[in-house]
């Protein structure tokens, strides 16, 4: 695939610098880069983004499993709630933001689907699974 990585399974494209990742079969194939969820920034700085359009689904964690140290009324747990299935990767950027002023764009949803709090849906493919 011209100007993408990987093979023609992957949709991961680069988009000059930044590459996008468009789904959980996407995010699988990069995790072996990132084995840690607090990898985040590597993942960032790396120049890999979650696409914009993509939908977060329910995955197969629930927050006390996924986020085992924090506590309930702690930071992370709000921001976790809030990451509600269905909602775009670009709502929940937003909505982190506002509810933490020191929150960092992807780092949450990194988190989250890294752990399997959550899965990354590409647009349009979404299985309607609800929380």
């Amino acid at each position: 695939m011209p100007g993408g990585i990987g093979s023609n399974e992957t949709f991961i494209q680069e988009n000059k610098i930044m590459k996008i990742v468009r789904s959980q079969q996407d995010f699988d194939l990069l995790k072996p880069k990132f084995p840690r969820p607090n990898d985040y920034r590597n993942f960032t700085q790396a120049g890999y983004y979650f696409d914009p359009n993509g939908v977060l689904e329910k995955g197969t964690l629930s927050i006390q499993d996924a986020l085992p140290k924090a506590k309930p009324s702690g930071p992370r747990w709000r921001t976790f709630e809030a990451m509600e299935s269905g909602i775009t990767v670009e709502g929940f950027n937003q909505k982190a933001k506002e509810m933490r002023l020191g929150a960092e764009w992807d780092a949450d949803i990194f988190i989250a689907v890294h752990r399997g709090f959550r899965r990354l849906i590409a647009q349009g493919q979404g299985t309607g699974m609800g929380k």
